[in-house]
């Protein structure tokens, strides 16, 4: 955003219109990013605004002509998410409970003490702030635990992506015996990786013998470098030709590809490929 204005004040904008760009960038980025919307109606008729940056006019106004709605900004738009933790609050307190806040007596009686060191558990060597707050220490200044002296975990968290990859080609084909159809070779590229359960279950029942490609390698990936025709294609379309290649070393009687995200993909490959549109 800085370069851009920057590039804005070399070409002679205003400092006016550099105001009312910024204004604009900040409320589409809200509505067509963040939220996601097609069109600016789909937001309703009535439209209340929060948060600190709805008191810049600038931008309530810039809201205002994008959606073409006269939208309401309380007086407390800053400070609303501070009244709804407040009703949270409220809607979880149990009677009896003691509030752990410092009354005004505490809070004029409170002592404290600054102390400065480095952190020398690592080669950071963070600058630490340490300041005492009657019996209690409270550390900043930490980029990690160890700084605040807490100890870091030796618990081995479960990897996720692993345990999705590994579920998700888990399947296993039908013998050749039961496979009437013959097999169908699926390479292990693209949106596979999201739809492989569905189209396994799909030519199974078929009574196709799926044939999976091999997990991605630098040599899986040479095998189709010869039949690639341009440079300029991108990584992952690159790899399909070695999968593809792949496929067809492992005798598959043909190969299904789901061109969805890829509808351009030229794979110039003297093989059948099958796109299944249901």
């Amino acid at each position: 955003m800085n370069s851009k204005v920057k590039q804005a004040q070399k070409e002679g904008a205003t400092v006016e219109d550099i105001s009312a760009g910024l204004s604009y960038s900040v409320i589409k980025n809200a509505l067509f990013k963040v939220i996601k919307l097609k069109d600016s109606k789909d937001i309703g008729n009535k439209v209340v605004v929060q948060g600190g940056t709805f008191y810049n006019d600038a931008v309530l106004r810039a809201f205002e002509k994008i959606t073409g709605l006269e939208v309401v900004r309380p007086d407390i738009s800053g400070i609303m998410g501070a009244f709804g933790a407040a009703l949270i609050a409220k809607d979880n307190y149990q009677a009896g409970e003691k509030s752990k806040v410092l009354n005004k007596d505490e809070i004029i009686n409170l002592t404290y003490t600054n102390e400065i060191k480095r952190c020398k558990l690592c080669t950071n060597n963070c600058l630490l702030t340490l300041t005492k707050i009657n019996n209690k220490t409270v550390v900043t200044g930490n980029r990690c635990e160890r700084g605040a002296g807490i100890e870091i975990t030796k618990e081995k968290l479960p990897n996720l992506y692993e345990y999705k990859y590994n579920k998700l080609f888990s399947y296993k084909p039908i013998d050749d015996t039961e496979a009437i159809r013959g097999s169908v070779g699926i390479p292990r590229v693209l949106n596979i990786y999201e739809d492989y359960p569905f189209w396994f279950t799909f030519f199974t029942e078929l009574k196709f013998k799926v044939i999976l490609s091999d997990t991605s390698t630098r040599r899986l990936y040479e095998l189709g470098m010869d039949t690639i025709p341009s440079d300029t294609v991108c990584y992952p379309a690159k790899i399909v030709h070695g999968h593809i290649v792949n496929l067809i070393n492992k005798g598959a009687n043909f190969i299904f590809i789901h061109l969805c995200p890829m509808k351009k993909l030229n794979l110039a490959m003297p093989i059948i490929i099958t796109t299944v549109l249901l």
